[in-house]
Parts: structure tokens; sequence; C-alpha cells
């Protein structure tokens, strides 16, 4: 799996914060990952305009046909940060 992102890529993905990981584990393919693991990966505001802007980046990009979601830790992602 690389971190780098692809040359075949048009451009590279906008800025983003500490809590998503981006990388491609094969050509086509964009792996993203919340990096949150201290409160379950909830989805803060910061996380969200952060994934909004990963996500309009990906249906832009021809080269990049299947996103995958995971998260860091035993929990996927809990929803909402209600504490945010």
């Amino acid at each position: 799996m690389t971190d780098k992102h692809p040359s075949t890529l048009v451009s590279p993905p906008p800025p983003y914060g500490q809590h998503i990981l981006l990388s491609y584990p094969r050509r086509h393919i964009l792996l993203l990952t919340f990096n949150r693991p201290d409160v379950l990966n909830a989805l803060s505001k910061p996380v969200m305009n952060d994934l909004n802007m990963v996500l309009n980046w990906f249906e832009k990009e021809p080269d990049l046909w299947v996103l995958i979601l995971t998260g860091v830790g035993s929990t996927f992602c809990v929803g909402a940060d209600l504490k945010w």
C-alpha cells in the first residue's frame, strides 16, 4: 500500500487534516481511513469538511474508480461527534 498518489492522477488530493488518511492500495482504488480512534472515529465539522473536499475530488478524478472507507481502531465510525 502506498500513501503517495499515483502519477496517473489528473490532480493531487486537496489539503485535508490529520483525521483522514488517504492511500492507494492498487490502481484505480482510493482507501480513505478515518483516524480518530480516541472518539471511535466520530465525525466532527472539520472532518466532515475534509471528507466533503476529498469526495468532490474523487468524483472528478478519472483514474479513481473505487473508494473504500474504513476507520482506525475497532470502530468504523460512530457517526456525528455530538460533543463537537
